[in-house]
C-alpha cells in the first residue's frame, strides 16, 4: 500500500500532510507546492468486499454531483484499489447545525441546507446507488453553504425499482431531529405532537423521494422561523 503512496506523491509533487488509520480503511491527507490539497482512500476491505466498494465508487467517477465528494481516479493495484478523491474544508452538519441553528434559526438558510441534500439524495439515487448512511456526520459543510455527502462505503447498487428507500427514512428521521431539537431547547412545540407528517409506518414509507417530503410540508414555510 505505502510503495503506490509513496510513488504517487513523488510522481505528482506532493507531500503527506495527514494520515488516518482506522480497521476499515487509511486515508492521505496531501498537498502539492500550491497547497491543492487531495485525498487517498484505500479500503481494507473487512467491512464488504472490496469488489463491491470499488463498483461504488466506479459509478461515482462516472456520474458527478456538485454535493457530492468528487472521485478523481480509481487506481487499482493487483487485489488493491485505491481511491483518489477531493478535500473539502467543512465541518459535519450536526456540529453546523448545533452551533448556528439551536438558539436561533434562519429559515431560508435553513431550508436551502436541506433543499440542497434532498437534490443531493434524489440524485444518488436516480443513478441507481442508495447510500444508506445518510446521517450528520456524512454530511459537509462549509461557511458559503456548500455541502457535501461523504463516505459510500456502505452504499448499494439498486437493481430494481422495488425497495425501501432507506435514504429518505433516513433524510426525514435526520430532519425532525433538527427541528424538534431546536424547539425543545427554545420551548417552542414539539412537531411530532402537533402535526400528523411525521409516521413512520404509514406515512414515510410512501415518500419516494427527499424533495416529495419537503415539498409535503406546510411547516416549513410558515412555522419555526
Amino acid at each position: 500500500m505505502l510503495d503506490f503512496i509513496y510513488e504517487y506523491i513523488v510522481k505528482n509533487d506532493f507531500k503527506i500532510k495527514e494520515h488516518l488509520s482506522s480497521d476499515f480503511h487509511d486515508i492521505f491527507l496531501i498537498e502539492d507546492i500550491l497547497k491543492n490539497k487531495k485525498l487517498i482512500k484505500y479500503i481494507k476491505g473487512k467491512r464488504r468486499p472490496k469488489i463491491v466498494i470499488k463498483d461504488i465508487y466506479y459509478r461515482l467517477l462516472k456520474q458527478s454531483h456538485k454535493n457530492i465528494i468528487s472521485i478523481y481516479d480509481i487506481v487499482e493495484i493487483e487485489n488493491d484499489f485505491f481511491i483518489i478523491m477531493e478535500y473539502f474544508e467543512g465541518i459535519n452538519l450536526n456540529k453546523y447545525i448545533k452551533q448556528n441553528f439551536y438558539t436561533s434559526i434562519n429559515i431560508s438558510i435553513f431550508r436551502s441546507i436541506f433543499n440542497d441534500i434532498a437534490n443531493t439524495i434524489d440524485f444518488i439515487n436516480n443513478i441507481g446507488l442508495m447510500h444508506t448512511d445518510i446521517i450528520g456526520h456524512n454530511i459537509l459543510i462549509n461557511d458559503m453553504l456548500e455541502i457535501k455527502i461523504i463516505d459510500f462505503d456502505f452504499a448499494i447498487i439498486l437493481e430494481n425499482e422495488n425497495f425501501v428507500n432507506i435514504d429518505v427514512q433516513s433524510f426525514i428521521i435526520m430532519f425532525f431531529q433538527y427541528v424538534n431539537e431546536y424547539n425543545y431547547l427554545n420551548n417552542k412545540y414539539n412537531l411530532y405532537e402537533n402535526t400528523n407528517i411525521f409516521n413512520f409506518n404509514n406515512y414515510e414509507l410512501e415518500m419516494n423521494s427527499c424533495n416529495t417530503f419537503l415539498n409535503s410540508l406546510d411547516f416549513f414555510n410558515k412555522e419555526f422561523q
